[in-house]
């Protein structure tokens, strides 16, 4: 098998089969929650969050990252996240969309993140209404509840 492992890889059955093993490997190492195995991982992983947010299994990776992470650890994905150019399509994306929403649920109340989240995800409001695939009804609930909880600060 191992002289076949470029052949695998290059095909594109292959190349699924380890994009979705090495995303249960990712996931499975922040289940351990060794705060060194996950700072290692989420390091290796800064600059690539909104990359990895298109994917279908990567994106579940970047949820349990902002989930696993630390407070800090998670406010610098979502930053991350926010100020790319790409956040608006991140947005309206069918796997994005729900790293986003996780960004929004694992934010503090009367975090900086909470709030740069809720500016964000308000300035981009019409983009929302065009996409069929966006739990826009969810989402704009959950946006109005978080909206309402923090009035005065942004």
């Amino acid at each position: 098998m191992a002289e076949n492992c470029f052949e695998i890889a290059t095909s594109q059955s292959g190349y699924c089969v380890l994009q979705i093993c090495s995303n249960f490997v990712v996931q499975n190492l922040l289940e351990l929650k060794i705060p060194e195995v996950t700072e290692n991982l989420l390091r290796q992983l800064k600059g690539s969050y909104v990359s990895l947010s298109y994917n279908k299994y990567a994106s579940i990776v970047v949820e349990n990252c902002l989930i696993k992470a630390e407070e800090e650890q998670a406010s610098q994905i979502i930053l991350e996240l926010l100020s790319s150019p790409k956040v608006s399509i991140l947005l309206v994306d069918p796997f994005g969309n729900f790293v986003i929403q996780k960004a929004l649920s694992v934010s503090k109340v009367s975090s900086s993140a909470k709030s740069n989240c809720i500016y964000c995800f308000s300035s981009h409001m019409c983009v929302w209404q065009y996409v069929i695939y966006m739990k826009l009804g969810r989402l704009t609930k959950t946006l109005e509840t978080f909206c309402t909880l923090s009035v005065g600060t942004r």
